[in-house]
């Protein structure tokens, strides 16, 4: 999911060559304004994401609103970047009740049998944390 017009071509024959489909958007890089819950879910803030996957059968989208997480340099962040999953603990650097839609971003991912880990601090994009799904 990224900006295919500015892509390496090796890099999209590799996706190609491993059956991995591609989504075009205008974003070069999603991977910061996206929380991957797993192989059938992801949030996003970003509506050009939200749109280019919106009626997809294979794939459900919480669409949240944007901001409300801390990027020094910046006006906002993103929960992608701020986020990561290991395992089965879907892991927030901050706290989830300092977004508005905290809760029901909890619902969405709980729903899926997943943990949500948090810390007592302000959320803050810190460019994404590992996922791992062991």
């Amino acid at each position: 999911i990224h900006r295919l017009d500015i892509t390496s071509p090796k890099i999209l024959k590799y996706a190609q060559n491993a059956g991995l489909e591609l989504i075009n958007v205008r974003q070069g890089y999603t991977r910061c304004s996206c929380v991957v819950v797993d192989d059938s879910a992801l949030i996003t803030s970003d509506s050009g994401v939200a749109a280019a996957l919106s009626g997809r059968r294979d794939l459900e989208v919480l669409k949240i609103r944007e901001g409300f997480v801390a990027l020094d340099g910046f006006e906002y962040g993103f929960l992608g970047g701020a986020s990561g999953r290991i395992g089965r603990d879907v892991i927030f650097n901050g706290d989830l009740s300092d977004h508005p839609d905290g809760e029901i971003i909890r619902d969405f991912i709980e729903s899926r049998g997943l943990a949500v880990r948090t810390f007592p601090w302000r959320l803050r994009d810190i460019g994404s944390i590992i996922y791992e799904d062991a």
